[in-house]
């Protein structure tokens, strides 16, 4: 625990100018997409709850995409699937139309460009129609209109306070849809849970506990919900992730007497030095290629981003980010063209991102609470990150937020779970 204290605590103020971009002035054209829910009069209000309820979580879903979608919708006796209303839409230059049909028992998708239908399927059973089929749709239809991969269905791990008093904090760790709907409690630790993070199949969670005066690393398999300590060495065993082919670690150890970032194979637990400087090194992140690792170091005197290349030893340091007091929690973007960081500026934290060779630097937020731990999603289109916000003077809320990569559409999506901190989205 000193050495993260120290490293926090004992940062000098950096008085470097340096130049930040302005996000949101230029916004690229916003695809219109309508959605309707059509003939539902004549339906049983079992039947009729049950779509309404899939319009609602459609049209919320693609809502997210605020920032390249422009969500209408409307509500009627009719359908929408006809050449009239192909036509009319047409027209207007709406990108799709989806329905969900009372009647017909269905979902249906309409491309205007082609004047044709590309997505058809029927919803049987008022049980079945769960949210995470309904997510699953979403991404098939979106999929269909843009050849990519959409955010429905990930998952963000991250941690909440189990109960919190004046002389003790206790935090485990959970797992929620992207949305922040159906969250689980995966563990029961008693300590403060850490930075989590995903396997590169999804399948695993590593974590750090704070717990009787130590850090330790622990795995969690998400199937079996079984826990396995990965590390437990004296000192600090922190800020785990996985190499991209899931069989080993990066992580921060000090047992040597210096924090120190380490690679750790799962299955032999052999360890291989990445860093030795005298400074602290926490924070590591790779990008998919393993080639790339970017992380916090206090060589300069304070908390700063650098990157190397992780098959040596001090391999290719170059100091990447020159802003605020301290930075933490630099993460890679998945195209690997960007790493999101928090940094202590003006007395709070505030999200930046940047270009791994120091350039184009953007500040996300501004004027809202205290932002940390961001963390992109699989697509790269969002960043979620958890805020702290006073209430009152002896109230501080704090919650996990997702917005666009652009800092733009910022929504709470953690309610009532005590503090949440650190998210990290599934790969």
């Amino acid at each position: 625990m000193k050495y993260i204290i120290l490293f926090l605590f004992s940062m000098k103020v950096f008085g470097q100018d340096y130049k930040v971009i302005s996000v949101g002035k230029a916004r690229k054209a916003l695809h219109k997409w309508h959605f309707s829910l059509s003939a539902c009069e004549k339906t049983s209000q079992a039947k009729k709850d049950v779509f309404i309820k899939a319009f609602n979580v459609l049209k919320e879903d693609f809502s997210t995409y605020a920032h390249k979608i422009l969500v209408s919708e409307s509500k009627q006796n009719k359908s929408l699937n006809s050449k009239s209303s192909i036509k009319k839409y047409f027209s207007e230059n709406y990108f799709y139309l989806v329905e969900v049909d009372c009647q017909k028992s269905s979902i249906i998708a309409l491309e205007m460009a082609n004047q044709a239908k590309v997505f058809d399927q029927s919803l049987t059973g008022t049980r079945s129609v769960t949210r995470s089929l309904l997510h699953q749709i979403a991404a098939s239809i979106y999929k269909r209109a843009y050849n990519e991969k959409s955010v429905f269905q990930e998952k963000i791990a991250f941690a909440a306070s189990a109960r919190s008093s004046l002389s003790k904090t206790q935090k485990e760790l959970y797992v929620m849809d992207f949305d922040g709907k159906n969250p689980q409690k995966l563990t029961n630790h008693g300590g403060v849970v850490l930075s989590p993070a995903f396997s590169p199949d999804n399948s695993r969670v590593l974590y750090s506990v704070i717990q009787g005066g130590g850090v330790k690393l622990y795995e969690i398999d998400l199937r079996t919900r079984q826990k396995r300590l990965i590390s437990g060495k004296k000192g600090i065993n922190s800020g785990a992730v996985y190499t991209p082919d899931g069989k080993g670690v990066y992580l921060t150890l000090s047992f040597s007497g210096n924090a120190d970032i380490y690679y750790m194979d799962l299955g032999s637990k052999s360890l291989r030095k990445v860093t030795g400087h005298f400074g602290v090194d926490v924070d590591p992140s790779i990008d998919k290629t393993g080639k790339l690792m970017s992380f916090l170091s206090s060589r300069s005197g304070q908390a700063m981003i650098y990157t190397l290349d992780p098959s040596g030893t001090e391999k290719g340091i170059k100091r990447v980010s020159f802003v605020g007091k301290f930075n933490a929690t630099p993460r890679f973007s998945p195209s690997r063209k960007e790493i999101v960081f928090a940094s202590w500026v003006n007395n709070t934290f505030d999200l930046f991102r940047i270009y791994p060779n120091g350039q184009s630097l953007v500040r996300l937020t501004s004027n809202f609470g205290s932002n940390e731990d961001p963390s992109y999603s699989p697509d790269g289109e969002f960043i979620a990150f958890s805020s702290k916000r006073v209430i009152t003077r002896k109230k501080i809320d704090q919650n996990i937020y997702i917005m666009s990569r652009n800092g733009e559409n910022v929504r709470k999506i953690s309610t009532s779970l005590g503090h949440c901190s650190a998210p990290r989205f599934t790969n």
